[in-house]
C-alpha cells in the first residue's frame, strides 16, 4: 500500500518536473542552436 503512494506521488513530481523543465530545456535548446549559429 505505502509503495502505490509513493508511486503515486513519484508520477506526480514527475509530472511537475516536467511541466518545470520541459519549458526551461526549449529554452535552453533553442538559445543553444542560435549560439552555434552565431560561431
Amino acid at each position: 500500500m505505502l509503495l502505490l503512494i509513493s508511486d503515486a506521488l513519484k508520477n506526480e513530481n514527475n509530472k511537475i518536473a516536467d511541466k518545470i523543465t520541459a519549458p526551461v530545456n526549449r529554452a535552453f535548446g533553442n538559445f543553444h542552436k542560435r549560439a552555434v549559429r552565431t560561431y
